[in-house]
């Protein structure tokens, strides 16, 4: 009996591209085949981000810092650091 990863990559790439852009990033944790298939720019060539917004807030002036959080929904998905 055939498996889901026994599927050629542009299935799964098929596949994937009906995901919404968290679950896209969750399942490139699978495996190491499926993180490649996830960073593939194919996958992301028509990802809508209106859902998601950036706020800036200044953190250290002297060095130009500032931290970005990306919300999703009113709950942080990620943090990190950029130079403005």
């Amino acid at each position: 009996m055939a498996t889901l990863f026994d599927l050629p990559d542009l299935v799964l790439l098929e596949i994937f591209s009906y995901l919404p852009v968290r679950d896209r990033i969750r399942i490139s944790r699978v495996c190491h085949r499926w993180k490649r298939l996830v960073d593939d720019r194919w996958l992301w060539r028509h990802v809508d981000l209106t859902l998601y917004t950036v706020c800036v807030h200044r953190t250290n002036p002297k060095e130009g810092l500032s931290s970005a959080s990306l919300l999703l929904n009113s709950a942080v998905q990620s943090y990190c650091l950029v130079s403005l």
